[in-house]
Formats: C-alpha cells, structure tokens, sequence
C-alpha cells in the first residue's frame, strides 16, 4: 500500500537516469496493513494487496486483481460484498511486479468471458521494465504463463501498460517503450521523453502483432488512458511538446488496427514545462453518445490543479479546462467514470488529518455539475480511488490500509 505521505512525485530524468523528488509533502500518522500480511508466507488475499484494480464482466461478476508480494492475484466476488472465491496466482515464478497507483495490473473480462491481464515488472536496471501479458480462458482457474510484449531480441524497457478488449474481442495493449530514445541517444540526437506503442491480438490472446510505435515523445512515467470506441482505440497520455512541456494528447485510432499519422489533439494549453515526470496520468471515460470525458492533473504556468474537458466532436476539440478540487487540501489523482446521460468524478484531498475521497457529478453528459461531496475517508495511507460500472450503477473502488477495499455505490 503506498503512502499517502508523497502527494506529487516528480521523476527527475537525464540521460544517466532518474532521480525521485518530492513537491507537496505531509505527513499524517501512517496505518499499516495487518501482521499477517507481512510475512513471507502470508496467506493470498485481497487484505493484504499492495494495489487492487476491480472490472465487472458482462454478467455482473466483480473480478479483482492485486499485487501481493512478487505475484499477481485474481479473484471473483462471490454473493457477499466481502466474500471472494479463493485467489489463483497469475505469474507462478517470483516477479519485481510494479505495484503504485500509476503502475498497476490491469484486468479485462471480454464477452465470451475470456480474462486478460497485464503488468509491468522492474529490471535490474533502474527505471526500466518489462509489460507481461496473460489471459485465462476457463473463467479464471488457470492462466497463462506470462509472456513479454515486448518483440525485441532484448526488451529495452516497456512500462506503464494500459490493455482494453474491443466488443469484436480483440485485445489491445498500449505502453511507453525506451527503444527509439534509446536508438537515438546511440545515434547522439535529441529525444525528448520516450515513446508509445501498442500491439494487438485477434486470437485471444495466443499471439500479439508486431509491436507498432503510435507517437513520439510521450512523457516517461505517467498512466496512460484508453477506451474503444466502435473497435478503434482512443488515448490519451501525457506528452512532451518542445523541449519540455508535459501536457496532454489524444488521439482515436485511424481504423482498429493503425493509429494513422494525424497530429493528436492538444486536450490543454497547460504549459507545464518541467525537466521531470510527473508520475500523475490522465483518466479518460467515453458516454453512450460518444462524447469523451476527461480528468487530469497539471501544475503548468496557465493552470495548476485538476482538471476535465469534454469532446463531443471525437476528438478533434475539447472544452475549456473546468477546475476542481480544493488546492488547499492538495487534490490529486482524480477518475472518471459514465452511465448514461450521467458522469461521475472522483479524486483524493487530505485535509491536514484524514484522506478524503471527493465526488461531483454531471447529469447532462459533463455539461453542467453538481456541487462537490465527501464519499469516503481514512487516516491512513490509501491507494488512488477507482470508479468502474456494472452497466447500472456506477461504484467507487477504494483500498485503504486501515479499512482494506471498499466498493461504495454512487447516487
């Protein structure tokens, strides 16, 4: 569980590295999770998960992966809210699996029921990595062996993956890929942040295609965000425009396979020009209509603070930014969930005492917003809030030190 001592962590890059500071600190009394759970052999379960990140299939079913050592664990709600299925283990040898909020396994249930998941795992090297992929086709009783995404002889470094599986089932993984800064660095040329790539799959997951850059000079260490749309991927990702201005991108592939060479939309004019990572990605929700809902955090010359625009033209132009939160209590790392004609957005502020979890909520498609409310709160650390939709109601996922996982309906 991380500790929700850090609120912006910056990742300094150069060329011979990374170095971790901090911006915003404070420094509420730590929980920590039970005894139990910090032993070698502790026994699987979702109380003791480092992370967790929950999806519904199309039956209703709650699945949950987690990090729990060095392996990744997926388990399925039974009739009660906390009962869960006894957990099976993904990857069956040891991994350096990544386990932040930014950085988390990622769990998709396709339309026949087939599971997917992937994660990152950490290289000797310092800040590289390897995005494994593996999938269970028997409801979640066996999976895989995980295998690299990665189609290089020797993976460079392939880290914050984002994997989504389109209605026709195919599966479609995107990350942020060391190689052409890598050949460029070789070739003595500039190369501003790294870039992002994607493969795809149209055989549940037994083979993935060539792997294919989708743009350069992406930021280093942000989540990325990604939804389908009529079988054609959307994503938005923090990019580096001009020397070192860290602000958004999107783009909606060209058809489902090619991203196509169209110049991305600038979702903001945020001008956060940093020589760093901000290690704080974007979220991203599409509504029935094909409107495009999204949250980010910026800390540029012409805004600060979170943020949402809505496309309802696919993508070519969003809204102007709308600000939220209450910069006094630090907010942070806000999600973005839609339902309908409604869109809910969720995001952590710590009020000097406790974490809260704050709420506001649209119910005309993000055009105009309710006021702000408090859902949830703890005083210890906690992981980022996740919202996630069974196609009826939409939920907050929330994993907390001092109370574990919460799933908390939102009116």
């Amino acid at each position: 569980m991380r500790s929700p001592t850090v609120v912006i962590g910056l990742l300094v890059c150069t060329l011979t590295g990374c170095a971790q500071t901090e911006v915003h600190r404070h420094t509420p009394k730590l929980s920590t999770l039970p005894a139990h759970c910090t032993t070698p052999d502790a026994t699987p379960s979702l109380r003791c998960a480092s992370v967790s990140t929950p999806t519904f299939d199309k039956k209703g079913h709650l699945w949950v992966s987690w990090v729990q050592g060095p392996h990744v664990y997926v388990s399925r709600q039974g009739r009660e809210e906390t009962e869960f299925a006894a957990p099976v283990r993904v990857n069956p040898q040891p991994e350096a699996v990544e386990h932040n909020g930014e950085n988390r396994p990622k769990i998709v249930v396709a339309g026949n029921g087939d599971i997917y998941l992937s994660y990152s795992v950490r290289k000797p090297q310092p800040y590289t990595g390897d995005v494994r992929f593996s999938r269970s086709l028997d409801g979640g009783k066996h999976f895989s062996p995980p295998s690299s995404i990665s189609d290089e002889a020797r993976p460079s470094s392939q880290r914050f993956d984002a994997l989504a599986v389109s209605a026709s089932g195919r599966i479609y993984l995107a990350w942020l890929d060391k190689r052409t800064k890598l050949a460029a660095r070789q070739e003595k040329k500039p190369y501003p942040g790294i870039a992002l790539y994607f493969s795809y799959s149209d055989d549940r997951g037994a083979s993935f295609s060539p792997n294919q850059i989708i743009r350069h000079h992406s930021c280093e260490c942000c989540r990325l965000a990604m939804v389908i749309n009529n079988d054609r991927p959307a994503l938005m990702w923090r990019s580096v425009y001009g020397k070192n201005v860290r602000d958004h991108s999107f783009m909606v592939f060209k058809n489902p396979t090619n991203p196509g060479v169209s110049t991305p939309t600038r979702v903001s004019q945020d001008q956060w020009a940093i020589d760093a990572c901000p290690h704080h990605g974007p979220a991203m929700s599409m509504d029935k209509e094909g409107t495009y809902h999204t949250v980010w955090f910026t800390n540029g010359t012409a805004r600060q603070g979170l943020f949402y625009a809505r496309s309802s033209d696919g993508g070519n132009r969003f809204s102007p930014p709308l600000g939220f939160g209450n910069p006094k209590h630090q907010s942070t790392h806000p999600h973005i969930a839609s339902l309908g004609k409604r869109v809910f957005i969720v995001w952590k502020e710590f009020d000097g005492k406790q974490t809260q979890i704050r709420m506001m909520q649209s119910t005309d498609y993000g055009k105009r917003w309710s006021a702000v409310s408090s859902v949830a709160t703890t005083a210890g650390a906690s992981d980022h809030p996740l919202l996630l939709s069974n196609g009826l109601q939409v939920y907050l996922w929330w994993q907390t030190a001092a109370e574990g996982h919460r799933r908390l309906m939102l009116n």
